[in-house]
């Protein structure tokens, strides 16, 4: 149990058991960790948490954060799960994902950049920014703000009542939005795209796979280049 004002740590190590940090630390350092257990991070609202480099192994145990002013991870890979709550702001970058990454009513803005997932990442109840992102797994979005950019996507997508802004992104896989407001620019498509409920806004999207509406309550398009027909019900 951790509950120092500041700590540094290099190369610390978790096997099968667990490590928690409590609200009395103002900020804890972690370079290159290996989590083979549990680490859990209870903050009050003006602490940080850096974990840089880490390998989240898969087993038994989360790697949970809940709260802080701000979360860093740089780098490194997860095969477990690392689950982010209580209106915590995530930074996330170069880092691929083979396990689970959840955040849960994170409703500050979460950026999440330079990221290779092959596995899940759910957001239910939180806001974020997603850029530069590699999908070949599964992102589900329930609820909140976001913006999706420079995102290529191989894997399934699915929105649930979000409020969306997706700009340059490229789709051979699956993506399906269900109730929401949406402001698409620049989407290439060769996979499939559903949509149904919402309020869409298309500004170029080019089309030679599947794309179908339904149930729309707007559906607004600019410039479409279409190699194949959008299908409407």
């Amino acid at each position: 149990q951790m509950d120092q004002g500041l700590l540094l740590m290099h190369r610390a190590a978790v096997a099968n058991g667990s490590m928690t940090f409590t609200s009395g630390v103002n900020c804890a350092v972690m370079t290159s960790p290996k989590l083979n257990g549990g680490l859990d991070a209870t903050l009050k609202p003006t602490s940080e948490f850096h974990l840089m480099d880490p390998i989240v192994y898969a087993n038994h145990r989360k790697v949970k954060f809940a709260g802080g002013k701000r979360i860093l991870v740089g780098g490194g890979r997860n095969e477990g799960t690392i689950e982010f709550s209580n209106n915590v702001s995530v930074s996330v970058f170069l880092f691929t994902n083979m396990g689970s990454v959840d955040f849960y009513n994170c409703s500050n803005t979460n950026l999440i950049a330079n990221m290779t997932n092959n596995a899940t990442v759910n957001f239910a109840n939180s806001s974020a920014t997603v850029s530069q992102v590699t999908n070949s797994g599964t992102i589900a979005f329930d609820h909140g703000s976001h913006g999706i950019y420079d995102t290529a996507n191989t894997g399934d997508i699915s929105f649930d009542n979000p409020d969306i802004t997706l700009k340059t992104v490229t789709n051979q896989g699956s993506i399906q939005m269900r109730g929401g407001a949406y402001n698409l620019d620049n989407v290439i498509n060769s996979g499939s795209i559903s949509m149904s409920r919402g309020t869409y806004d298309l500004f170029t999207l080019r089309n030679s796979g599947n794309v179908s509406v339904n149930d729309a309550s707007r559906f607004y398009v600019s410039t479409t280049i279409n190699k194949r027909e959008i299908g409407r019900a």
